[in-house]
């Protein structure tokens, strides 16, 4: 979808979202003025949050060997942040990684989530 003004059009980048929650997450690419959901981790409620992260953490490693990103933004629950950044550090590079700590927000609009962005960029 295209990344309505005054947003940020993330233009001759490609930025990885990832929109989680407890034992969810979407994740979004954004770069040239568009915003598209690539892929959604869900996992049971007898796994555990090592088990999310991992599934997490494989898909990001995947689309960032298939596309190469630019900057990475984990928005969620701040245990869920803290744990994932921890798992994503040696990967991919604090400077890559950007937190905005808040609720479960895997069920929000793509829009809504570049509200949040917004308010931190």
């Amino acid at each position: 979808m295209n990344i309505p003004y005054p947003f940020q059009q993330f233009e001759g980048i490609r930025v990885l979202i990832v929109a989680s929650g407890a034992q969810a997450g979407r994740i979004y690419i954004a770069g040239d003025g568009e915003i598209e959901l690539v892929d959604e981790v869900k996992i049971t409620t007898t796994a555990s949050d090592a088990d999310y992260l991992q599934e997490l953490g494989r898909s990001i490693k995947y689309l960032d060997g298939g596309i190469g990103l630019d900057e990475i933004y984990l928005i969620g629950p701040d245990y869920i942040l803290l744990e994932f950044e921890r798992s994503l550090i040696s990967k991919f590079g604090r400077k890559r990684i950007r937190q905005l700590p808040g609720d479960n927000v895997v069920e929000e609009h793509p829009v809504r989530i570049l509200a949040r962005l917004a308010k931190v960029s």
